[in-house]
C-alpha cells in the first residue's frame, strides 16, 4: 500500500481497528503493555498518533493525525481470555503486515475476524488426551511413581473433560476452579479406597495442575516489574481466586470423605523420579502443551524444547546453588535467551517458544499448597509458602528481565 492509500486512511477506522487487534491480543495470552506498546508502533506507521491504555478485562485507545487536534477514542471490554499462541502467531503476521502498509484496514479487520472465529486446530479429543498427558506428567514431578502417573492420567482425563462440557455453558463456566477441586478430592479419594498404597498428593495436584493459575501469577508479577501496577495487581486477584476456587472445592470433597468415613486419606509425596524419567515427562508434558496452547505443528519441536531446557536448566543450577530463587532465576533466564534467539531466526512472536517452557518453571504447586495450609489453620506452612511462590515467581521474571537487555528478541510481540 502506497502513501496516498494510508492518507486516506481516517483516525476512526485506524482506532477500530486498532481496538479489536488490542482486544483479540488480550484474550490470546499478550501482556499489557506489550499491547499498548504495539498500538504505538501501528498507528505511527500508518501516519497516526495513538495512546492506550490496556488492563486484562478492557482497553481505551486514543487516535488522531499528529497535524490535526481531534482524538477519536474507543473502548472495548474482554470479557475471555486464555493463552493461544496459534492465534498470537496469526496476529503476530496481520500485525506485521499492517504495519508495514501491505493490507489496508478493510482486508485486516476481515482477518481479524477469521482468525478470532478459527477454531483449536487440534481439536476437542486432542486436548482431551493432551490435558490427561500433562497431568500424569504433573504426578511423575509431585513424587509419584508409575502407578501414580496412570492414575493421574485417568483423572487428569476426568477434569480435562469436565473443563470441555462445562465450558461451554455460562451458568457453568464461573465454577470450573471450584468443580475442579471437588473432583480432585473425590476422584483421589476413590482411587486410593481401590489402592490403598497409591500416593494421594501426586494425585491431587496431578488433577489440578491444569487449573492452578502458577502463569496468571507470574504475569502478573511480570506486569508489576513493567510498572503496569493495575494489570499486575488485576492478574494477581484473579490468580487468587482461582486458587482459592480450588481450595474450597478441595475442601468440600474432604469434608464429604470425612463424613462418610470418619477421616480422610492424608496428603502423604513420594520420592523424587530418576533422572530420566522426569526427562521423559517433561518431553511428554511439552508435547500435551503443543496442542493444549494451539501451537502451530511447524513449532512443535521448539516449543517441546523449551520446555526440556528449562527444567534442565533449573535442575543444573540447583545442583550447583541448592533449591530456590536463584535457581529458578538461571533457569529462566536460559529459557529467555533461547526464546529470544529463535523469535529472532523466526521471526514470530517469544510467547510462541517461551510460555511452555516457563509452564514448567511457575510455582503454581507451592500457591495452592500454601492457600490449603492457610484454610487448614497452619498459618507459619501457610506463610512461608506463599512468601516462597512470589519470591520464586518474582526470580523468574528478573530472569527474563536479564534476557531482553543481554538479547532483545527485536520483536513488539
Amino acid at each position: 500500500m502506497g502513501r496516498r492509500g494510508q492518507h486516506d486512511e481516517t483516525p476512526e477506522a485506524m482506532a477500530d481497528f486498532l481496538v479489536r487487534l488490542g482486544a483479540s491480543l488480550l484474550k490470546y495470552g499478550s501482556s499489557t503493555h506489550r499491547i499498548e506498546e504495539l498500538i504505538t508502533v501501528t498507528a505511527q506507521l500508518r501516519g497516526f498518533s495513538a495512546r492506550a491504555f490496556a488492563v486484562p478485562t478492557g482497553l481505551w485507545l486514543g487516535v488522531s493525525r499528529p497535524e490535526r487536534g481531534d482524538e477519536i477514542v474507543r473502548l472495548i471490554r474482554v470479557h475471555d481470555w486464555a493463552v493461544d499462541l496459534g492465534k498470537l502467531t496469526d496476529l503476530d503476521v496481520l500485525f506485521n503486515q499492517v504495519a508495514d502498509g501491505s493490507l489496508p484496514l478493510d482486508e485486516a479487520s476481515r482477518d481479524l475476524d477469521r482468525i478470532d472465529g478459527r477454531p483449536s486446530r487440534y481439536g476437542a479429543p486432542i486436548l482431551v488426551v493432551a490435558g490427561s498427558l500433562a497431568s500424569g506428567s504433573a504426578a511423575l514431578f509431585f513424587g509419584g511413581g508409575l502407578r501414580e502417573v496412570l492414575v493421574g492420567v485417568v483423572l487428569g482425563l476426568c477434569v480435562t473433560t469436565m473443563q470441555t462440557v462445562l465450558g461451554r455453558f455460562s451458568r457453568t463456566r464461573l465454577l470450573l476452579d471450584f468443580i475442579a477441586g471437588v473432583v480432585a478430592g473425590l476422584t483421589s479419594w476413590g482411587a486410593t479406597s481401590i489402592f490403598p498404597d497409591l500416593l494421594r498428593k501426586p494425585l491431587i495436584l496431578a488433577t489440578v495442575i491444569i487449573v492452578v493459575p502458577g502463569m496468571t501469577l507470574t504475569a502478573g508479577i511480570g506486569e508489576l516489574a513493567h510498572r503496569n501496577l493495575v494489570s499486575g495487581a488485576a492478574r494477581m486477584f484473579q490468580a487468587m481466586m482461582v486458587l482459592l476456587s480450588l481450595v474450597f472445592g478441595l475442601g468440600l470433597a474432604f469434608a464429604l470423605e470425612t463424613a462418610a468415613s470418619g477421616g480422610f486419606k492424608p496428603l502423604i509425596a513420594g520420592q523424587s523420579a530418576p533422572f530420566w524419567q522426569l526427562l521423559v515427562g517433561t518431553a511428554v508434558a511439552g508435547a500435551a502443551f503443543v496442542a493444549l496452547l494451539d501451537v502451530p505443528l511447524r513449532y512443535a519441536l521448539p516449543t517441546i524444547g523449551s520446555g526440556v531446557l528449562a527444567w534442565i536448566a533449573t535442575v543444573g543450577a540447583e545442583r550447583l546453588l541448592g533449591h530456590g530463587a536463584e535457581s529458578a532465576l538461571l533457569g529462566a533466564l536460559a529459557l529467555g535467551l533461547y526464546s529470544n534467539v529463535l523469535a529472532r531466526v523466526t521471526e514470530r512472536p517469544k510467547q510462541l517458544f517461551l510460555t511452555p517452557g516457563i509452564i514448567m518453571l511457575v510455582p503454581g504447586a507451592f500457591g495452592f499448597l500454601s492457600f490449603g495450609e492457610l484454610l487448614a489453620g497452619d498459618v507459619a506452612s501457610g506463610t512461608a509458602h506463599v512468601f516462597q511462590t512470589l519470591v520464586i515467581g518474582t526470580s523468574l521474571i528478573i530472569g527474563l528481565l536479564l534476557a531482553d537487555a543481554v538479547l532483545p528478541p527485536k520483536k513488539v510481540l
